[in-house]
């Protein structure tokens, strides 16, 4: 989501670190994915406050590769892709990542992203919708 390897790992190593100071707000029975990525979203949220963020490219080469594979084998689209989803609002371009390339549900994404159930399946549509308008057909 930071678009920077080194950040990614720093911030996920400051996420365990924050995990394991407030481990008493974890509850019993509650999902362990939700909970250590919402501290994460948070952590790289406080990471753009704080006016470190230098890079704000998303990369995911995986979510890349299968945009590739849904088109003409011979015609490389990953910078354009790339273009279009630096430039899609932070929460549409959250949920992209977390549906697409991570897999997650859609109510794990709303635990995570603290919304209203529906609220991802419209953001979805709406980044995908974004998305068909800034890439050229």
């Amino acid at each position: 989501m930071c678009g920077d390897r080194d950040l990614a790992e720093d911030l996920v190593q400051e996420t365990y670190l924050k995990a394991l100071r407030s481990r008493e707000g974890f509850r019993p029975g509650a999902d362990l994915k939700v909970w250590m990525t919402t501290i994460l979203r948070n952590s790289l949220r406080d990471h753009w406050r704080r006016g470190r963020f230098v890079d704000p490219s998303v990369r995911s080469d995986e979510m890349m590769l299968r945009a590739r594979g849904r088109r003409d084998p011979g015609v490389d689209r990953t910078d354009e892709l790339e273009s279009a989803l630096r430039r899609l609002p932070e929460r549409q371009r959250t949920v992209l990542l977390l549906a697409y390339v991570e897999g997650w549900s859609h109510e794990d994404i709303r635990s995570v992203m603290g919304c209203p159930r529906g609220s991802v399946g419209v953001w979805i549509a709406r980044a995908k919708k974004q998305l068909r308008k800034m890439i050229r057909p």
